[in-house]
């Protein structure tokens, strides 16, 4: 009997944390973010100013997935972005490229999200910064201190610029939570948790789904 407060504390503890995990996942799910994007360009010289690409306003959100092909197959879950600005509309009244088809990456498919002023300069040969890319931590128009970095499985790598330093953290903080809770779904194997918080309301649960 001693331990039962214990276990009431952990047990309510536990339902606050799945609480607030559910809502920061409901709010991304339905909100979008006016973002930098800083476009990489690792064959630049160091410190070469004109060779830099043209860093654009892009709005960003998270998709759910969906299922195709009488539920046979899905797409998966993905971070999109868009240019913001829709400049071709006024000069030849056509949608930009990225209005028609976002820039896109599965969300299982992101490794890192790193706030980029704890990237050093010159990062020490032992550790995880060796392999992050010079035109990320060499960037001389992003903000340090309001900038971050996505890494995904395919050795890719997206500088997005926020506000303020402010708004940087809560989205490193928040998509971080997003990516980890969709890992945990895919790691221990739990399909229903997984449709239930990041595809459609009207998917199924078929048997022998492919993912695309």
């Amino acid at each position: 009997f001693d331990d039962a407060p214990c276990d009431d504390f952990e047990a309510e503890n536990s339902i606050r944390d799945e609480v607030f995990v559910s809502q920061i996942l409901h709010e991304s799910f339905n909100k979008t973010w006016t973002l930098i994007w800083h476009p990489l360009n690792e064959e630049r010289k160091a410190g070469d100013i004109s060779s830099l690409p043209s860093p654009k306003c892009v709005e960003v959100w998270f998709e759910k997935g969906c299922s195709i092909h009488g539920h046979t197959e899905a797409i998966e879950p993905k971070l999109m972005w868009r240019e913001a600005h829709q400049l071709d509309i006024a000069n030849n009244r056509q949608l930009n490229a990225t209005a028609k088809q976002p820039h896109n990456m599965a969300i299982l498919t992101i490794c890192r999200i790193l706030e980029m002023d704890a990237l050093p300069s010159s990062p020490p040969s032992d550790s995880f910064f060796t392999s992050t890319k010079k035109s990320v931590r060499s960037s001389l128009l992003a903000k340090r201190s309001c900038s971050f970095v996505l890494r995904n499985s395919f050795d890719e790598e997206f500088l997005f610029e926020a506000r303020s330093e402010a708004e940087r953290d809560e989205i490193v903080h928040d998509w971080k939570l997003v990516v980890a809770r969709l890992a945990s779904y895919a790691i221990t194997g739990n399909g229903t948790g997984m449709i239930n918080e990041f595809f459609m309301t009207e998917f199924g649960v078929p048997g022998g789904l492919s993912f695309m």
